[in-house]
């Protein structure tokens, strides 16, 4: 029995994932429907997590007295909840698909 291949995803050394061009064999492991699977996967806790707390403040601040507040406060935690749910869920894989090969 052969050792399970390493994830390229988890297991790139810096220089390939931070800051350098990806090398071929990153490019080349994963098709493109379980790269986006893999991508939402890794990170959709961090997205989600953020703007939770974004909502969590911006509701705090519609609760002020001012009007100006409120509005800002409001508008805010709803663009932070479309933001967190129907971009990265629809949007992103979406574009992605129609894009192809094309969005590496």
């Amino acid at each position: 029995m052969q050792p399970a291949e390493p994830d390229p995803i988890t297991s790139a050394p810096d220089s390939e994932s931070v800051g350098g061009a990806p090398s071929p064999r990153q490019l080349t492991c994963l098709p493109t429907r379980e790269a986006i699977a893999r991508g939402i996967q890794h990170t959709a806790r961090l997205f989600t997590s953020s703007a939770l707390i974004v909502i969590v403040v911006m509701t705090a601040l519609a609760t002020s007295g001012l009007v100006v507040h409120k509005a800002v406060g409001v508008s805010i935690a709803v663009a932070a909840l479309i933001d967190a749910t129907i971009v990265p869920l629809l949007l992103v894989p979406a574009l992605m698909l129609l894009l192809g090969r094309f969005n590496w």
